[in-house]
């Protein structure tokens, strides 16, 4: 049967990770479903063993709507409106970006720092996110070098880290895989 959205409502956006779903409405609203087994689905609990068949909302902070979702393997991540990321659930490679690792968290966490994201891209333990000045910041496992930072380190980074990338480039869309990121790149004129 098909996902069973808020009445009046229509889903703009979906993304699907390893064993969950999350989709945004037409009024920013955030509905994610499935394995909530490290608090992926941001409803303040987690599930070990069951699954929400049907859309639970994710707790946001009040005021703001997403504009951009991913998932990884067990945890999602939402940039909104004001330009805020967001990330929650698996956190043992600091996926979520707050600063900490090891402890998972079950509802939406601010990633540190003070950029100003547009987009998301969700490895299986890594995310690559484009500023509003068209840079990139990763940050979680760096496993194969998967940040793209430029020096080599194996290290999880638990914030956002800036890619190396050439100057004068600005970056138009990210894609982040299992371990690796890649990025389509526009000369600035």
């Amino acid at each position: 049967a098909p996902a069973q959205l808020p009445t009046g409502r229509g889903g703009i956006a979906a993304a699907t990770g390893s064993s969950s779903t999350c989709i945004f409405l037409d009024n920013g609203g955030l509905y994610c479903f499935g394995s909530n087994s490290d608090g992926q689905l941001g409803v303040g609990n987690r599930s070990s063993g069951s699954w929400a068949y049907s859309p639970n909302q994710a707790l946001l902070p009040s005021g703001v709507g997403a504009v951009a979702i991913s998932l990884g393997s067990g945890h999602t991540c939402a940039v909104v409106d004001d330009g805020r990321a967001f990330c929650w659930g698996y956190n043992g490679d600091g996926n979520t970006g707050d600063g900490t690792s090891g402890e998972d968290r079950t509802s939406p966490t601010e990633v540190s720092g003070t950029a100003s994201y547009v987009s998301i891209s969700s490895g299986s333990n890594h995310n690559c996110a484009i500023t509003n000045t068209g840079t990139v910041k990763c940050w979680g496992d760096n496993w194969n070098q998967a940040l793209g930072l430029g020096y080599y380190t194996s290290s999880d980074q638990t914030t956002p880290q800036p890619v190396a990338l050439p100057a004068g480039i600005d970056v138009s869309s990210i894609a982040t895989g299992l371990t690796h990121s890649c990025a389509v790149l526009e000369t600035m004129s």
